[in-house]
């Protein structure tokens, strides 16, 4: 039985010398595992305890460094847990991730070692991008953009196809990867590739745009236009419209004007961002670059509308450059609406006065212009203020002689300027001017009558005016 015990010691102590040599490979804690082992040995009688000792210390040494070491680089992506090696993948460690090819289109590539340039272009072609699980595809992509440039570097005589470049960056430009994309674009050039790049950079800000960044696309698109591409059309009209959102008026003016010297703004929805451009540059006061703006697209064949002429109009105003202004109208050969018309005839009332209106107004009527009762009393209430009372009663005529009807504003103006020059006596016939016309006193009548007539001590007809108004 005793020697049993001790055949059972020497074989135990064995295998911990045996396990102890394997401590340098493996970070544990060599302390806690050999006591763990120790406080399992069986007690043995104090002698045969010191015999079994020196047969420890005295028996042959193992070593299992070389076999260990051997097992454990061979195995190494057992260790990792993604099953990869990340300072050296090969092509089966990006295969093994490449989910979103069909087995049957990359299964004999698991037997080859290299891989040719259309190899890789078959393996772009069998990939199937879903853009409506976005987030998922975008992850998707990075194997194979790993596949693309794992072939680059196998060789230095490898150079992929252009179609595999237009097709990777066509990729990695949907799943977002705008830096990888220019990396390749970069690459490409950089190995005199011969590389349809227009398509691809056009995608480029597009994605750009996408994302809301703009600095990326301002650049790709500068980049573009230095190599000498156009870019395309609806990445034109990406990037227009962003700029316009973000007010960016100097490069909302560049991109736009570059888009009509390449023949591309001749839609409707060209026409659209014209507009949007003319508008924020006259919002910012940039009238001549709106004007020559609008010369342009007329020789596109687009008319500039309301908006533009209104916008430029308001320019022209707050400017106090009526001249240019007028001279842009006989530029275009276009007349204002009567709204733009009536607000260019205040503003000129307002700053260089009547006399300077009619000027203007008659210029305007020789482009087409038609005055309406609203330019007209617009004069005649600037006439009364000025008190020229004569002036203001031949523009009522000029009302009469085109059959239009006279607004109450123009009569409370004229009755006004009858009291300020002191005919009273005539603020009754003015009245029954507007009755006789058809036109319907407003409370702004009866109050200038009463003011009036209170300032001519004029009690009487005061009395008249109050009576009648109660009746």
């Amino acid at each position: 039985m005793l020697h049993n015990l001790v055949a059972l010691h020497h074989q135990h102590n064995a295998c911990v010398k045996q396990v102890s040599s394997l401590f340098p490979l493996f970070p544990i804690n060599r302390h806690f595992f050999t006591t763990s082992l120790e406080e399992h040995q069986p007690t043995l009688p104090s002698p045969s305890t010191h015999k079994t000792n020196d047969l420890y210390l005295n028996a042959p040494s193992v070593n299992f460094h070389g076999i260990a070491e051997s097992v454990i680089l061979k195995s190494s992506h057992l260790w990792d847990k993604k099953g990869q090696n990340f300072c050296n993948p090969s092509l089966k460690d990006h295969l093994l991730h490449l989910s979103s090819i069909p087995p049957k289109h990359i299964r004999r590539f698991w037997r080859i070692s290299e891989l040719k340039p259309e190899h890789v272009l078959e393996i772009l072609l069998g990939f199937d991008f879903d853009t409506a699980k976005f987030e998922i595809e975008a992850k998707k992509v990075e194997p194979l953009w790993g596949i693309f440039k794992w072939a680059s570097e196998q060789s230095r005589d490898f150079r992929h196809l252009p179609q595999s470049c237009k097709v990777m960056a066509s990729i990695l430009v949907r799943a977002g990867l705008f830096r990888d994309v220019e990396f390749l674009l970069s690459k490409m050039g950089s190995e005199e590739i011969l590389l349809d790049s227009h398509e691809i950079f056009s995608e480029l800000i597009e994605g750009y745009v996408a994302t809301i960044d703009l600095k990326g696309a301002v650049s790709t698109y500068d980049r573009m236009r230095g190599l000498g591409l156009v870019p395309s059309l609806p990445s034109y009209r990406a990037l227009l419209n962003y700029l316009v959102q973000v007010s960016d008026t100097h490069l909302v003016y560049r991109v736009f004007v570059d888009m009509l010297d390449m023949g591309l703004g001749v839609s409707v929805a060209e026409k659209s961002a014209c507009d949007s451009v003319i508008q924020l540059l006259c919002r910012d006061g940039k009238v001549q670059e709106a004007r020559n703006l609008v010369k342009k697209v007329i020789t596109f064949g687009m008319e500039p509308n309301k908006l533009v002429l209104d916008a430029i109009a308001i320019g022209y105003c707050e400017k106090k450059d009526y001249d240019d202004l007028l001279s842009f109208f006989a530029e275009v050969n276009r007349a204002p609406d009567d709204v733009v018309g009536n607000k260019i005839i205040f503003s000129l009332c307002r700053n260089f006065g009547v006399e300077r209106a009619i000027w203007f107004l008659q210029e305007l009527e020789l482009l087409g212009y038609s005055p309406d009762e609203i330019t007209f009393g617009i004069l005649i209430g600037c006439s009364c203020r000025e008190r020229k009372l004569k002036n203001a009663f031949s523009r009522l005529s000029k009302v009469f002689s085109r059959c239009l009807k006279p607004l109450i504003y123009s009569y409370n103006a004229l009755i006004g300027g009858v009291f300020q020059e002191g005919m009273w006596t005539h603020a009754r016939e003015v009245l029954h001017e507007i009755y006789d016309r058809g036109v319907t006193p407003d409370m702004s009548t009866f109050r200038v009558l009463l003011a009036g007539y209170c300032k001519a001590r004029q009690f009487d007809e005061v009395k008249s005016i109050v009576v009648y108004h109660e009746y």
